[in-house]
């Protein structure tokens, strides 16, 4: 089968180019190094907004904590005036920590103690992997039963199984049941979601209280409600609606703290935005600087074979021809360095996660637009040396020595 055109052009640019090893070799380095920044800086920042957007969400986008500065700050009788403001509210939990700890050891001491409404399992994703959890019938009467989380329940050893008594202060509650959460993020929690369930001990709302003061209070002070908003959409109009409500009965007092986790995961996703724009910019900076390379050598490879030009010139080679091997030369030059600096690129995040544990994401952009940038290098930096090798007088051409 007889070669075509630009078969035969891509052959002439290749033995051309391979009559210049280290010329060539030291110009695709600098594509390669170009390359392989923008491959890890977008892998950096798309690991960094995976693992963002996990923690953003294992929180619950329909989901809204409100938070206080001090115990007493919220009570259960605000809980009761929310839920009552807002008709889009599919559930309310409340949560009280408990100023005490388990009998055990003092390397035990991050075991921490909470009352909580027995909704609380299903809005922040609680799941029960042995007996069961708080119900409604253990919180109206104050029954001494504990849940434990997966962590805690090893530190207890056989007490810290279903059916075990575990001492808190100066009483004893049995163990109802073991919990984990079911979106572990593990050691690496959200900044927002500071508490690790997994080492907390859970009782009934109001039975807790019994640590400190046997009596029944009718109004529970709180350290945090949380709030599920039946539908996504309605989410951030109730969050305005939860705001006023509060405002109003705290009389303008700013002591709590509300989180939207949507609100978080929207702006997470304009500030990635802003990111890739940033990246995208040092990419072209980094390839501008490979490019203009490229353009060096190019042009000093015009001038080298102004003979040679001349000739093809003369034996009926149009200026398209011309300027097409010189643009085959150049977009040869950087598809060769964006395809090592690709892969390049690509074990350098894997050694970086593996040696340091860095979370970072390999995707199909991060690949694809380095390559791709690459390629368009090749053509605006290698448009003017063959435009320039195109327009040389013939004659002239031949008659340098």
């Amino acid at each position: 089968m007889p070669l075509n055109f630009y078969q035969k052009i891509t052959i002439v640019a290749i033995e051309s180019l391979l009559n210049h090893k280290l010329r060539c070799g030291l110009s695709i380095l600098g594509i390669i190094c170009g390359v392989t920044a923008i491959v890890a800086m977008f892998s950096i920042g798309e690991g960094a907004r995976k693992k963002a957007i996990e923690q953003i969400e294992n929180l619950g986008t329909n989901n809204i904590y409100i938070k206080s500065q001090t115990l007493g700050i919220l009570t259960t009788k605000d809980a009761e005036r929310i839920s009552k403001s807002c008709t889009s509210i599919e559930s309310t939990a409340t949560i009280r920590d408990i100023d005490a700890l388990p009998k055990l050891s003092a390397k035990d001491t991050a075991i921490r103690i909470m009352s909580c409404s027995p909704n609380l399992l299903n809005i922040i994703g609680l799941k029960v992997i042995e007996g069961r959890f708080i119900s409604e019938f253990d919180v109206k009467n104050r029954n001494l039963i504990a849940v434990i989380g997966n962590a805690a329940s090893r530190n207890f050893g056989q007490e810290g199984k279903t059916g075990g008594y575990i001492r808190l202060e100066d009483q004893y509650f049995k163990v109802a049941g073991i919990i984990k959460r079911a979106n572990d993020l593990g050691k690496d929690q959200s900044s927002v979601a500071t508490r690790d369930y997994s080492n907390m001990i859970f009782l009934p709302s109001g039975t807790s209280l019994g640590l400190k003061s046997p009596e029944e209070n009718e109004e529970e002070p709180l350290n945090e409600i949380i709030i599920k908003i039946a539908k996504k959409d309605e989410v951030i109009d109730s969050a305005t609606i939860i705001k006023r409500s509060l405002k109003l009965s705290h009389k303008g007092m700013e002591d709590y703290e509300i989180i939207v986790p949507l609100e978080l995961l929207n702006q997470a996703e304009k500030t990635n935005r802003i990111f890739d724009i940033v990246l995208g910019s040092i990419a072209f900076i980094s390839l501008l600087v490979g490019g203009i390379g490229i353009m060096n050598i190019m042009l000093a490879t015009v001038t080298e074979r102004t003979r040679e030009i001349g000739i093809r010139r003369a034996v009926g080679a149009s200026k398209f021809h011309i300027i097409t091997q010189f643009l085959i030369e150049a977009v040869i030059l950087t598809t060769t360095g964006g395809v090592l600096g690709v892969i390049t690129g690509v074990l350098s995040v894997v050694f970086v996660s593996v040696i340091f544990n860095f979370e970072m994401s390999v995707t199909f952009k991060a690949v694809i637009i380095p390559l791709i940038m690459a390629m368009l290098t090749g053509i605006f930096f290698g448009l003017y040396p063959a435009k320039k090798a195109s327009d040389m007088d013939p004659a002239q051409a031949l008659s340098v020595e």
